[in-house]
């Protein structure tokens, strides 16, 4: 059988329309959840991107990158210069990163294949072709060979989504909410097979980036539970990686929507309004999530058992530079509930709810 809905050629290319000067972001994400079985609460993940920016110079994590060539777009291939990076949590220890590298990037696709290949230093390679998707990574010490299928009907199509906040500043991706996965993962001197779900978006960010929270989560069944809350205010002075600061208020939330997928019942429960506070236990963020108005209830709370970071640095002003703190923590779900006239869903219901919460602050 041919899941052709899994991919489209436009989850490829480059789309330059609308271009914000020096703040539109481009970038292809891959994260993946491996069972870990000593604790499966707590999965082992990986996160790689490839990525560029239509700005001159940027800093990551204190290294610098530059462009140096422009986006060149023809008939089915793009290239473009560009970073790929990635981090590994290996259930004990967070490689972060595990590689962070510029490199010229390519891009193919037509309607039955799609490829992003990094063409210097860390050879990696993300494709689609016979109803899958394949990642391979070479480096010293590392290597990557992973291979993305058909979960289900619902989570495994590729979903086209975004939205317009004011003119032509907003975003668009293309997401596919769960895939399975399987392979092998060498890091130094562990060598291991490797299993478990995964989750793809492709995302054009046409503004600058404000502070966000972002979270997806897989159940054993096919549940899936994902939200996103950009957000303004104060936080968008924050500069610092640590998690508490002085502008740590204030925020103004864009959108605060978070949606549920009932694999038994076929049906998405869609949440507006949903509110997030944050707790924090031996320096990591528990995000409770909460909306309640009187004919729907959603509770859930998520606790992080890991961190990696990107802190990216661009001039803005003469020797003024944004900044923006991107923080991802590999999360599980301790404690939900989602009730309304249809019924009530609860964790007894899911089992282990697993995957990775993000909270971003800054501007850039």
């Amino acid at each position: 059988m041919a899941y052709s809905y899994m991919h489209n050629p436009e989850i490829w290319d480059i789309d330059r329309s609308h271009e914000v000067k020096r703040r539109t972001w481009w970038w292809y994400w891959w994260i993946f959840f491996f069972r870990n079985p000593g604790d499966p609460l707590r999965t082992k993940q990986l996160m790689v991107l490839w990525a560029t920016r239509n700005a001159k110079k940027v800093w990551i994590n204190g290294k610098e990158w530059r462009k140096n060539g422009d986006i060149v777009r023809s008939e089915g291939k793009a290239s473009f210069p560009g970073m790929s990076a990635a981090w590994y949590y290996d259930g004990k220890r967070m490689y972060d990163p595990l590689f962070q590298e510029r490199s010229d990037i390519v891009s193919r696709w037509d309607e039955k294949m799609g490829e992003v290949r990094t063409v210097e230093n860390i050879s990696s390679i993300f494709e689609y072709a016979d109803d899958a998707y394949s990642l391979k990574i070479r480096g010293k010490g590392m290597n990557i060979d992973l291979k993305m299928e058909y979960w289900t009907s619902e989570l495994s199509r590729a979903v086209r989504s975004g939205k317009q906040y004011l003119g032509n500043l907003g975003y668009k991706m293309y997401k596919i909410r769960g895939m399975k996965v399987s392979g092998t993962i060498a890091v130094g001197k562990n060598r291991e097979y490797a299993e478990g779900t995964s989750y793809f978006q492709k995302v054009r960010i046409n503004s600058p980036t404000s502070p966000w929270y972002w979270g997806v989560y897989h159940g054993p069944n096919g549940e899936y539970m994902d939200y996103f809350m950009p957000h303004i205010g104060m936080p968008i002075f924050r500069r610092g990686l640590k998690h508490k600061s002085i502008w740590d208020w204030g925020e103004k939330h864009l959108s605060n929507n978070l949606q549920y997928y009932d694999p038994d019942k076929k049906k998405y429960h869609t949440f507006e309004g949903v509110k997030v506070k944050r707790e924090y236990e031996d320096d990591l963020p528990i995000f409770v999530l909460k909306r309640d108005n009187g004919n729907e209830i959603i509770k859930a709370r998520i606790r992080t058992y890991s961190r990696a970071y990107w802190q990216i640095k661009q001039p803005w002003l003469g020797i003024l530079s944004t900044v923006l703190v991107y923080n991802e923590y590999p999360a599980f779900v301790e404690e939900f509930e989602i009730k309304g006239r249809w019924g009530k869903i609860t964790l007894d219901d899911i089992g282990n709810f697993v995957g990775n919460a993000e909270h971003a602050w800054g501007i850039v």
